[in-house]
């Protein structure tokens, strides 16, 4: 989704509690222990363990991020995670899971290397395992990962580098594959990959925030912003686009929502239901929405990272925005429907 910088300036709105929009039944409940600086990632990983990442420090960004584990049914302090990241020498970025309790990590290291590692946050001494270097497969240039969709035994996943230019690429052992699948919406047509290598000159594309593949691994989540074609720079970031759903061929595509703009999370729940933050129709919030019927509920006016859990009852949420200074994970749970 977003990245953090771009949400400087933007403030969370106090948490609903007993009910959204719609009439949905919510409770929500702050984990205290969990306060902290700015919150940019997060993963459900199973039951009772929720993995974020933070700065350590909001004042001093050179501090670098913290990597914890926290336990959402429990008020108890964060559990930093060590992963092995060859003393420290390196960088790690929370950005996908495994679907299987391993988490997926952008790793950056001041010898050079550029890659995707698997951690396992039961066992974080264990050294970390490569799963692809982050070099375009064409042109050996570098790239991103904004967020990766990649479950446990499939040969390659789907990233996207993220920023104001994200593309599209698969991703494998080999490097990352620029997409060159067509899709059109709204009389605006471009290619997924196209943004990949562009060197930040990618205003004759649009911007496409995702794909994330659903449990069955049929469908792929995605938001998409055709109208984002000629505009340059951070300026695309609020231009409202849709969430739309597609076949794993970028085949046929449904739009699920329209005028959604400033997304920061996105998330299938186990049931099959759509879970993200962002502005719909201008209004902040955490939104569920169903793939089938299309019916939308504001689930919170909470806005930022959002993470859902395994029996997707329950989401955790938290501020993503350097104007936060101290902030708390919340859980927001709603009754079974």
């Amino acid at each position: 989704m977003r990245p953090r910088a771009a949400l400087a300036g933007v403030l969370l709105a106090a948490a609903c509690s007993g009910g959204g929009a719609g009439g949905a039944k919510v409770t929500t409940r702050e984990l205290s222990q969990t306060a902290g600086p700015n919150v940019f990632a997060m993963a459900w990983v199973n039951d009772d363990e929720l993995i974020v990442q933070r700065d350590n420090d909001n004042e001093r960004p050179s501090a670098g991020t913290a990597i914890v584990r926290v336990n959402p049914n429990t008020n108890a302090p964060p559990v930093p995670l060590a992963f092995d990241d060859r003393d420290g020498h390196c960088q790690l970025h929370l950005v996908g899971t495994r679907g299987d309790g391993r988490v997926v990590l952008e790793r950056l290291c001041g010898d050079g290397v550029f890659d995707l590692v698997e951690g396992d946050p039961a066992h974080p001494e264990s050294a970390l395992e490569e799963l692809a270097p982050l070099t375009t497969t064409s042109t050996g240039d570098p790239a991103a990962a904004g967020s990766v969709s990649w479950k446990a035994g499939q040969s390659e996943g789907l990233l996207n580098t993220g920023g104001v230019c994200a593309g599209v690429g698969a991703v494998s052992s080999s490097g990352v594959r620029p997409l060159e699948q067509r899709i059109t919406v709204d009389g605006v047509s471009w290619r997924l990959g196209d943004a990949i290598g562009s060197g930040g000159s990618c205003s004759n594309t649009a911007l496409v925030a995702g794909p994330l593949e659903s449990p069955t691994g049929e469908k792929l989540a995605m938001f998409v912003f055709p109208k984002t074609v000629g505009v340059s720079g951070p300026d695309r970031w609020g231009v409202p686009g849709s969430l739309v759903v597609t076949d794993r061929d970028f085949q046929s595509l449904t739009r699920i929502v329209d005028d959604v703009s400033w997304d920061t999370s996105l998330a299938w729940a186990a049931d099959g239901r759509i879970v993200f933050s962002g502005k719909v129709h201008g209004e902040a919030g955490l939104w569920r929405v169903d793939v089938g019927s299309h019916e939308l509920v504001r689930l919170s006016a909470l806005y930022g990272v959002s993470a859902v859990a395994p029996d997707g009852r329950c989401v955790a949420a938290a501020p993503s925005s350097s104007g936060v200074e101290q902030s708390a994970v919340s859980i927001v749970c709603s009754a079974a429907d």
